[in-house]
C-alpha cells in the first residue's frame, strides 16, 4: 500500500475518533433528516435519550416517535424547510420513549445542502424534561388555584384532578393519593396503569413501622422518598413493585388543612426517572399543593359560613363604619321584603318606623362607634308598610390595627313572640273568651275604687248579672253557639258603659259591672235597665235568632258593705231576687233578702226529694165559654205540699225547679199525670174540649222532648186532640227558627198549642203568623183593670182581632169580676178562666163540678 494512502486512512480514522468523541460529548442528540422526513442520521446519545437502537431507527419517520398531538406540527415545518421557505425552526415536543413513556425535548433544525444539491435537514434534540415538567407543575399548581377559587370544589375532586394530571405531565404509569387520619389510611385517587398493588398495602397504620414500608416512612418522617429496585425494602414490598414490573417510585407527603396527612405516589416502569432534579420539582409542588388543599379547605368552610348565614334565620345586614349596607341575607329579604338592590348603599333608615325617638338612635349609635357590641328591640318597617319587632346584636368589626371596618347587625323578628307574650299578659288578667277583665283584674280594680271612694267620700256599685236560662242554649243548640252569644252581649255591655265603668266575665253566663263613681243611685238604677235593654235584644247566630233576658242584683259602697267580696256577695243575693221576681228585672240589696236567700236554700235542698216523695200535687183550673159558663177544658197546675213548710206558691219553687234542672223530671211527672186524668175525664165528659198542660222551657228545648210526648201518650192512651201545651213567649222566642222545627213536630202529633202570657213582651206580632198556634191566652195584666184602663181594653180588642185573622181560639186569663166577663164577651172573647169561676181545685174536686154542669 503506498505510504501516502496509508497515512490519509490514518488521519481519516483519527477524524473520525475525533468526531465520534465530540458527538459523545454533546448533551444533545445530533441528527439528521432527509426531504421525506425519516431519520439520515442519529448520534450515540439517542440511544440513552430514547431507549430505542440507533440502527432500528434510522430510515424511519420522524413522526412514528413523536406524540400524535405533535404529528400536524412537525410534518408542516418539515414541508417548509424543504421549500426552502423556511430556513430553520425551534420547538417543544414530546418524544415517544422504547417503553412508551413520553418525554418533553426541544428540537432545532437548520436547512443544509450536501454536494449532491439534495436538500437535507440538521439539527439537534435536547431532554427538556425537567424543566418542561416544571412548568407544566407550575401550571398546575396555578390552574388548580383557580379551580378552588372559581368551581368551589372540594379537596377530593381537586386531588382526582391532579393525579390524573399528574399521569398525563409527567408520563409516569401509575399515580395516586392516600389519606392518612386516625390509623387509618384510604385510597382517595388514583390514575394511570398498574393500580392492583395500591389495594394489597392494607389501609391501616395501627401497628405498622417505618421500616415495613415506605410510604409510612415517607409520611411519619414527613420527607420525600425515592424507591428503586436497589433500594432496601421489606420483601412484601419488593415482591409487589417486581410484580407490576415498577422500577421507580416517588413518595410526597404533604398535609390536607389541619392534622389530616396525605401522600402522593409515582410509580413508573423505567428505571431513574426520579433522580435528585426531579425530585426537587416534586418537593416544590407537594409544598404547592399543600398550599391548594389549604385553600379548598378555608374556601369551603367559607362557603360553609356564607351560606349558614346566608339561610340561617335571623336577618344579617353588615354595613361599612358609615352605615351604609354592603350586605343582606336571605333572611333579612324574607323578613323587611326589601331585595338586595333596594338597600344596598343606602343606610339602615330605609327601616326607618318613626316608632322611636332620636335621642335613642343616637345613643345606639355612640355605643357600637365606641366599639361596644349594643343589643335592644327595634321597631322597623318593611317594603309593604307593615311594622315589625326586630331584636338586634350590632357588632363592630375591626382590623388589624384596631380600626372598625364593619358593622354587623343581626336580627330576629320577635314580632310573633312579643304579640304572644302581650297575649300572654293579657289574658292573665281578661276572659278567653270575650276579651274582658277577669275576676282577678275586676277584685284589683274593685279594690282601687273603694279606695277611691273613701278618698272622695263617694258611693260606688256593683251589679251582678245573670243571663237568664242560658243554660237551655248551650244545651239544646251547643255551646259554641252559646260562646257565640256570650261575645256579642259582652260588647253590648261594654257599648252601655263609660270609659271609667268596668264590666268584668265572672263566669259561666255571669258578669259584673263596676261604677267606680255614682252621683245618684237612680243612675244606678237607669244604666241597670239600658243593660237588660241590651241583653233581651235578639241575637242572629250561625241561622238562628235567639232571645234572652238578664238578672241583675246591685250592692252600693258604702252602704250595704265595707269590702269587695261583700259587695259582690250581696249584688249575688239581689240578682237572686230579680229572678224570683219574673227574671228580665233589676233589684237592690236590701237586709230582707238574706231571709229569701235562706229561704231559697231551704226550699232547693227540700225540692230535690219532693218528687220522689210525692210532695206534689196536681190542681185544675177550668176553662169556661163565656155565654153560657160551661166548662169546656182544664189547666194543669202543680202545686208543692210540703210537710212542714206547707202548701209553697209556684212563684217560689217553679223558677227554682227550672234553675236547679229538677223541672224536666217534674215536667214529665205533670204531663204524664194530666193525661192520665183527662183519660178518665173524656169517658165521662166527651164534649169537654182539652186539658192545658205548660211545657218549661227546659223541657221544650230538651232533645228528647217530641219522644217524651209520643211516649206519655201511648201510655195514657189519651187523644192527643184532648192534650194542649201552653208556652210562655219567652221559651219560643229564645231561638225562633228551632221553635217553630219543635212546634210543627208537637202539631204532628195532633196535640195543640196555645202562647200563653201573650202580649207581655217581645215583639210577638212579627212572628205570630209562623207559629203553628192553635191558641191565644190574653195575660192577667191585660184583664184586671179593663173598666178603667182604656189602653188595656184597646189591647184585648186588637189581640182578639189578631187571633179571628189567624183562625186561633182565644182565652182570657184571670178573670175574676163579672163586668170583667162582660167586657170580654162585648169584645168578642168566647173564653176565660180566673178565680170568679173557680180557683185551681183537685182532681176529686172538679170532677163534682163536671157531674154539676
Amino acid at each position: 500500500m503506498p505510504k501516502q494512502l496509508t497515512q490519509s486512512a490514518q488521519q481519516l480514522l483519527e477524524s473520525e475518533s475525533r468526531y465520534r468523541q465530540l458527538l459523545n460529548s454533546i448533551k444533545e442528540t445530533v441528527i439528521q433528516i432527509d426531504n421525506t422526513g425519516h431519520w439520515q442520521f442519529l448520534s450515540p446519545v439517542w440511544e440513552k435519550l430514547s431507549g430505542h437502537g440507533i440502527s432500528e431507527s434510522l430510515n424511519k419517520s420522524v413522526t412514528d416517535f413523536l406524540h400524535p398531538v405533535d404529528h400536524a406540527k412537525v410534518n408542516q415545518v418539515l414541508g417548509l424547510m424543504n421549500k426552502v421557505k423556511q430556513q430553520d425552526w425551534n420547538g417543544e415536543v414530546r418524544l415517544k420513549k422504547a417503553d412508551s413513556r413520553y418525554i418533553w425535548v426541544n428540537i432545532s433544525l437548520q436547512l443544509s445542502d450536501d454536494v449532491q444539491s439534495v436538500k437535507t435537514i440538521n439539527g439537534t434534540i435536547e431532554n427538556i424534561h425537567i424543566n418542561r415538567v416544571s412548568r407544566e407543575v407550575d401550571q398546575l399548581i396555578r390552574t388548580s388555584e383557580q379551580m378552588v377559587l372559581t368551581s368551589h370544589c372540594t379537596v377530593a375532586t381537586l386531588l382526582e384532578f391532579i393525579t390524573q394530571e399528574l399521569v398525563y405531565i409527567l408520563g409516569v404509569s401509575l399515580a395516586w393519593v392516600k389519606v392518612c387520619k386516625d390509623n387509618n389510611s384510604q385510597i382517595l385517587h388514583y390514575a394511570g396503569e398498574g393500580s392492583d398493588f395500591l389495594f394489597d398495602t392494607g389501609n391501616t397504620w395501627s401497628g405498622i413501622h417505618k421500616e415495613d414500608s415506605p410510604v409510612i416512612c415517607s409520611v411519619q418522617e414527613h420527607k420525600v422518598l425515592r424507591v428503586t429496585a436497589d433500594s432496601e425494602l421489606p420483601q412484601e414490598w419488593r415482591q409487589r413493585l417486581q410484580n407490576d414490573d415498577i422500577k421507580d417510585s416517588l413518595f410526597l407527603p404533604f398535609f390536607i388543612g389541619g392534622d389530616t396527612k396525605a401522600v402522593i405516589g409515582l410509580h413508573t416502569n423505567e428505571a431513574d426517572i426520579f433522580d435528585e432534579d426531579f425530585q426537587q420539582v416534586m418537593t416544590s409542588f407537594s409544598a404547592g399543593l399543600r398550599l391548594i388543599c389549604q385553600m379548598a379547605e378555608d374556601q369551603n368552610l367559607m362557603r360553609l359560613h356564607r351560606a349558614a348565614v346566608e339561610k340561617t334565620a335571623n336577618a344579617i345586614m353588615i354595613t361599612d363604619p358609615q352605615g351604609n349596607i354592603e350586605w343582606v341575607n336571605d333572611a333579612f329579604v324574607h323578613q323587611t321584603l326589601f331585595q338586595p338592590d333596594d338597600v344596598v348603599g343606602k343606610t339602615p333608615r330605609v327601616l326607618k318606623s318613626g316608632e322611636h325617638d332620636a335621642v335613642s338612635i343616637k345613643e345606639m349609635w355612640k355605643i357600637i362607634k365606641s366599639g361596644e357590641v349594643w343589643n335592644g328591640e327595634l321597631v322597623n318597617r318593611r317594603k309593604d308598610g307593615r311594622l315589625i319587632t326586630m331584636f338586634q346584636t350590632i357588632t363592630p368589626l375591626f382590623d388589624h390595627l384596631g380600626e372598625i371596618i364593619h358593622f354587623v347587625a343581626v336580627m330576629e323578628d320577635v314580632t310573633e313572640r312579643k304579640a304572644d307574650q302581650e297575649r300572654i299578659a293579657f289574658m292573665a288578667t281578661h276572659d278567653e273568651l270575650t276579651e274582658l277583665p277577669n275576676r282577678n283584674l275586676l277584685n284589683d280594680r274593685l279594690h282601687q275604687a273603694i279606695a277611691h271612694a273613701d278618698r272622695q267620700h263617694s258611693k260606688m256599685a256593683v251589679l251582678f248579672i245573670d243571663i237568664d236560662q242560658f243554660k237551655f242554649i248551650n244545651d239544646s243548640l251547643g255551646h259554641q253557639l252559646g260562646d257565640d252569644l256570650l261575645q256579642v252581649l259582652a260588647k253590648r255591655l261594654v257599648s252601655v258603659l263609660r270609659t271609667e265603668d268596668t264590666v268584668a266575665r265572672f263566669g259561666g253566663d255571669e258578669f259584673v259591672v263596676l261604677l267606680p263613681e255614682v252621683a245618684e243611685i237612680s243612675d244606678v238604677k237607669t244604666l241597670a235597665n239600658n243593660l237588660l235593654d241590651q241583653i233581651q235584644k235578639p241575637y242572629v247566630l250561625s241561622g238562628h235568632e235567639l232571645m234572652v233576658t238578664g238578672s241583675i242584683g246591685i250592692s252600693i259602697y258604702p252602704d250595704d258593705a265595707g269590702d269587695a267580696d261583700d259587695l259582690i256577695q250581696l249584688a249575688d243575693s239581689a240578682m237572686y231576687l230579680a229572678k224570683e221576681q219574673g227574671r228580665n228585672n233589676s233589684q237592690f240589696y236590701t237586709p230582707a233578702i238574706n231571709e229569701k236567700i235562706m229561704r231559697r236554700l231551704t226550699l232547693e235542698k227540700e225540692l230535690r226529694k219532693a218528687l220522689e216523695q210525692e210532695q206534689f200535687v196536681l190542681f185544675y183550673q177550668p176553662k169556661v165559654d163565656l155565654s153560657s159558663n160551661k166548662i169546656t177544658g182544664m189547666e194543669a197546675l202543680v202545686r208543692w205540699q210540703h210537710p212542714t213548710l206547707g202548701l209553697v206558691p209556684p212563684m217560689e219553687f217553679i223558677p227554682l225547679a227550672e234553675e236547679t234542672g229538677i223541672i224536666i223530671p217534674l215536667g214529665e211527672w205533670i204531663m204524664l199525670t194530666a193525661c192520665k186524668q183527662m183519660t178518665l175525664w173524656e169517658k165521662e165528659y166527651p164534649d169537654l174540649i182539652n186539658m192545658s198542660i205548660n211545657v218549661s222551657a227546659r223541657q221544650f228545648w230538651k232533645n228528647d222532648f217530641i219522644d217524651s210526648i209520643k211516649k206519655t201518650l201511648n201510655q195514657t192512651n189519651v187523644s192527643a186532640d184532648k192534650i194542649e201545651f201552653e208556652l210562655t213567649e219567652s221559651v219560643v222566642m229564645n231561638d225562633i227558627e228551632s221553635a217553630i222545627q219543635t212546634m210543627i213536630a208537637i202539631k204532628q202529633l195532633g196535640v195543640s198549642l196555645s202562647i200563653d202570657d201573650f202580649g207581655t213582651g217581645y215583639s210577638s206580632l212579627n212572628y205570630l203568623k209562623r207559629f203553628p198556634l192553635d191558641v191565644l191566652k190574653i195575660d192577667r195584666s191585660f184583664i184586671n183593670d179593663l173598666e178603667n184602663e182604656h189602653s188595656d181594653s184597646a189591647i184585648v180588642r186588637s189581640i182578639i182581632a189578631l187571633a179571628e185573622n189567624f183562625g186561633l181560639r182565644v182565652v182570657a186569663e184571670g178573670i175574676e169580676e163579672a163586668y170583667q166577663q162582660q167586657i170580654l164577651t162585648d169584645l168578642g172573647c168566647h173564653f176565660g178562666q180566673g178565680y170568679y169561676f173557680s180557683r185551681p181545685v183537685a182532681s176529686i174536686e172538679m170532677t163534682k163540678k163536671l157531674a154539676k154542669q
